[in-house]
């Protein structure tokens, strides 16, 4: 048990690193939100966050959504609206990299 709050700990982490990054890029950062919004909303009931090794759904969304607003000149130039985005696409023929 002990264990699985390290493990929480690291994704809150990589979380807020992964808004960062996208900021960075040109991508708006609210993606993060919106698909855990989608996780919770696709989840009928989900394990209690002691028991797992990623923070809840609902965690994430706070945790991030704070982050930006605590971090304006990073993030306020992103629009909550779902529909303010740019779309990310990789042209046609990008070749697919893994990572080792």
């Amino acid at each position: 048990m002990r264990s699985l709050g390290y493990s929480r700990e690291a994704e809150s982490h990589a979380d807020l690193t992964g808004s960062d990054i996208c900021a960075q890029a040109g991508y708006s950062p609210w993606g993060l939100v919106w698909l855990f919004e989608d996780f919770k909303n696709a989840r009928k009931g989900e394990i209690p966050q002691m028991l797992s090794d990623h923070p809840d759904d609902q965690h994430r969304i706070d945790a991030v959504t704070k982050h930006m607003r605590d971090n304006p000149s990073t993030f306020a130039k992103y629009g909550r609206d779902r529909e303010s985005a740019t779309p990310f696409s990789a042209p046609e023929n990008a070749p697919v990299v893994f990572l080792r």
